[in-house]
């Protein structure tokens, strides 16, 4: 079962899974973890980022590699609700702090997130530890079932708290769920590189109607990673920007043929085509 999890396509019609990390990251171990998975070269061995990038004490960094080099992912993969196969994987082989910069290699299992045909990147092994919310675990799993690129799901009010653990005296009034539950799912989904949007359904399509449930539309995108990485470019050259909707259009345009690093180094040796820079 394990070389068959490692070598082909994951079918979730026919399995379900559970994915967890023990124990759970604190939200410094998260920032730091972040950065690490922000900085990942899945097509080279080692990957690497400047020590002070962090901006974090050496003495802190050291503190928090040690944690998350102590913590496991497991993975229980179920079939008809009965438990077949138990995974327990570290996140790192190795990390390296060496002339200012950190170096590390990512667990094989962990790697694999980024290679296709396998269980661990169709079930997005990095997402759901990027994931800082269960909600957005609940909805993605949903959304990973359904394996379509673009649809939608209906659920109604009550439905949809159930699904997600919430009690039902909870978030009574919709503008609450929206807020609480729905508005921080959308932006955490995003590790997963999807889209997704939240619609009301109420009981008679009037304004002022009840809201009895929610349409969950859904966009397995790439364009979502795009989005974040342009905007991530802008923000370094925020003094050459003159009109920034044009500056997004020549950024997000290259960034969908090239690689991150292609794209700074583009931008960085022709700066004045770019920002039309005087």
């Amino acid at each position: 079962m394990y070389y068959f999890l490692k070598n082909k396509d994951f079918n979730l019609e026919e399995y379900d899974f559970e994915i967890d990390c023990i124990p759970r990251f604190t939200k410094k171990e998260q920032d730091v973890f972040d950065c690490f998975v922000a900085n990942f070269k899945y097509e080279q061995e080692f990957s690497e980022f400047p020590e002070n990038k962090l901006k974090i004490s050496g003495e802190e960094l050291q503190k928090i590699i040690f944690n998350l080099m102590k913590k496991n992912v497991y993975c229980h993969v179920f079939k008809d609700k009965t438990e077949i196969t138990q995974i327990y994987f570290n996140i790192f082989d190795v990390v390296v702090i060496e002339d200012s910069k950190v170096v590390y290699k990512f667990s094989d299992e962990i790697r694999a997130t980024k290679r296709k045909g396998n269980f661990f990147s169709r079930i997005n092994v990095l997402a759901f530890l990027q994931f800082k919310y269960s909600y957005t675990r609940e909805i993605f799993k949903l959304i990973l079932r359904r394996n379509k690129r673009q649809d939608y799901l209906e659920f109604t009010i009550k439905e949809i708290k159930d699904l997600l653990g919430i009690d039902k005296d909870r978030y009574n009034r919709y503008y609450d769920l929206e807020n609480k539950v729905f508005n921080p799912t959308i932006r955490d989904i995003e590790y997963g590189e999807i889209g997704l949007w939240f619609e009301k359904i109420k009981r008679n399509g009037l304004k002022t109607s009840r809201v009895t449930g929610v349409k969950i539309h859904y966009t397995n995108i790439y364009h979502v990673q795009v989005h974040r990485d342009t905007n991530e470019i802008l923000k370094k050259f925020t003094d050459y920007i003159e009109d920034f909707a044009q500056a997004y259009e020549v950024v997000s345009s290259y960034r969908k043929l090239k690689t991150l690093d292609e794209t700074l180094e583009y931008i960085e040796t022709n700066l004045d085509t770019v920002f039309k820079v005087n």
